[in-house]
């Protein structure tokens, strides 16, 4: 949910988004399948009839107006520009700071649905001081020298923040002076579960305070780029992730160091006990949701329910907040966007909480045409053997590169399809043919040495090497202490920061290789590339 601010009337603060295509384009972009339906339809013995099932999500996506839209989801934050919510009332303070909120997009939350959409924010809750934190940082950070990056204008980084540090002492001081709270300056972010509010620093500002330590880490292959070109390309690249436990630590780690202006997730998935040692940013916190959830979309007012509710009413809701078996449950991909959007606010994400099925699957990969962009690469990071291959296929149909990163054990293993410019095999050195084959025969065999058969054609034959704990236990080999994958949280971390290096790398115009399995037991690295394989070890 973002106001839009009014911003300082300079191009420096001018914001790039990401390019929306043009109906026109979209069905360009889907000819490939349309044809490839057509073929099927035909009664030619072609494969994977499954995409029939995909006409209806076509014809959505090329009528007028679709109406689906993935980038407003429940508890995101809430983003006002200080000085129009001052000057609308939507922000005010009594005289001892207590400050009340009201919005109307307030009414989309569940605890409002019952009440005027207004809340009292009491000075514990209250962070007006993000601003001076982040002036602070970008003193420290920024380089006062002559060849600090300069913008279009000719300006360095230092003497846009100078200018700008001196408008908000400026406004800070007539703010104190006049006896006013806050100064008419940056950007008011609600966050609606913690019930906080924090004044932070204008967008532009805000996220150069993020970058200034790392981005000018980011290169291009020839070291030509001037730090604003690069800026621009990952700003305006879309990351689609599927799968938000690995997937997350991906996505994490891609916008750790790119910054971009927007990104989808996509997971049907709740969060529970397992994910924690795996899924950057996760906490007890958030599992389940508070006793107040259970209701669903009312929200418990004891006032109001004894004022206006039946005996029979009052007594079925104290009913349902007591039971221990109604549980809140919280999505992965929800709760990864809140998390991500505490640091980095003024990105968008497109929250697929459904996951990916046949009605939405092409606008999460082309966008609507409308509002919603097109991504730029899939990390496709799910557990179902299913899924994983229609991707592959559907990606490759469309020309989208896709990227996935495994944590098998002790080994991390990543594998990358650059389907825009080369024809490559869905799996490991098999055709597309035994993939789909070894699929349908894991699906009818139910066992897991058919499922693992399937793995080893999508990812090859590393993780099976029986030296390794893995290995051992897909072997059947010593305790197993249950049916699901083991992941170690260590691996899962050290594929985020793979996967979110290589994405970046492959924006730049870096050559990234096919496959790559960093083995952290026998400290030794396998890069393959199309044809050719070789191995880095300590010993050679």
């Amino acid at each position: 949910m973002i106001e839009k601010s009014s911003g300082h009337k300079r191009n420096i603060h001018k914001n790039t988004y990401p390019t929306k295509i043009s109906k026109s384009l979209l069905q360009n972009r889907l000819k490939p399948l349309i044809d490839k339906i057509n073929r099927i339809e035909s009664g030619k013995n072609i494969p994977d009839d499954w995409l029939l099932k995909l006409k209806p999500s076509i014809d959505y996506l090329v009528s007028p107006n679709p109406k689906r839209n993935y980038s407003n989801f429940p508890d995101q934050p809430l983003l006002l520009d200080a000085k129009i919510a001052h000057q609308k009332g939507t922000i005010t303070y009594d005289e001892d700071g207590i400050l009340t909120l009201t919005h109307p997009d307030l009414l989309k939350l569940p605890q409002f649905s019952n009440r005027k959409p207004s809340v009292t924010i009491n000075l514990d809750h209250q962070f007006p001081d993000d601003i001076t934190m982040t002036f602070n940082s970008l003193n420290k950070s920024l380089s006062a020298i002559d060849n600090s990056p300069r913008t279009r204008d000719g300006k360095t980084l230092r003497q846009i923040y100078d200018r700008e540090r001196n408008i908000f002492e400026k406004k800070k001081i007539d703010a104190f002076q006049k006896g006013r709270w806050a100064p008419d300056y940056g950007t008011y972010m609600y966050l609606p579960d913690e019930e906080e509010i924090h004044l932070i620093a204008p967008e532009w500002f805000h996220r150069l305070s993020l970058i200034t330590s790392t981005s000018i880490l980011n290169k291009d292959p020839q070291q030509q780029l001037r730090w604003e070109q690069t800026r621009q390309i990952l700003e305006q690249k879309v990351v689609g992730v599927i799968g938000a436990s690995v997937g997350g630590n991906i996505i994490y780690g891609y916008g750790r160091d790119a910054r971009p202006k927007r990104g989808k997730l996509a997971d049907n998935d709740f969060l529970e006990n397992g994910n924690l040692n795996r899924m950057i940013g996760s906490s007890i916190r958030n599992l389940t949701g508070s006793r107040a959830s259970k209701l669903g979309g009312l929200f418990f007012d004891p006032d109001t329910l004894q004022k206006k509710s039946k005996p029979a009413e009052i007594k079925m809701i104290r009913d349902i907040l007591r039971n221990p078996d109604v549980i809140s449950f919280k999505n992965k991909a929800q709760e990864l966007a809140k998390t991500i959007l505490k640091s980095d606010p003024y990105t968008q994400i497109d929250v697929y909480n459904e996951g990916i099925n046949w009605e939405n699957v092409l606008q999460f990969l082309l966008g609507d045409g409308i509002q919603e962009p097109p991504v730029d690469i899939v990390i496709e990071e799910v557990d179902k053997g299913r899924v994983k291959y229609e991707m592959r296929v559907l990606c490759k149909i469309l020309g989208i590169p896709l990227m996935m990163v495994s944590d098998f054990g002790d080994k991390t293993q990543f594998q990358f399809y650059d389907w825009p410019s080369r024809n490559d095999s869905i799996g490991y050195n098999v055709s597309d043919d035994t993939v789909r084959r070894l699929l349908e025969k894991a699906e009818s065999e139910k066992t897991m040495s058919a499922f693992f058969d399937f793995v080893e054609a999508l990812c090859g034959p590393s993780f099976r090497d029986p030296t390794t704990p893995f290995g051992s236990w897909v072997a059947g080999i010593g305790e197993q202490m249950g049916s699901a994958l083991p992941q170690k949280g260590v691996t899962a971390l050290d594929a985020g920061g793979i996967g979110g290096r290589k994405v970046i790398q492959y924006f730049l115009g870096h050559h990234i290789p096919k496959y790559i399995v960093i083995d952290h037991l026998k400290d030794e690295i396998i890069i393959q590339e199309r044809d050719t394989k070789k191995r880095l070890h300590p010993s050679s």
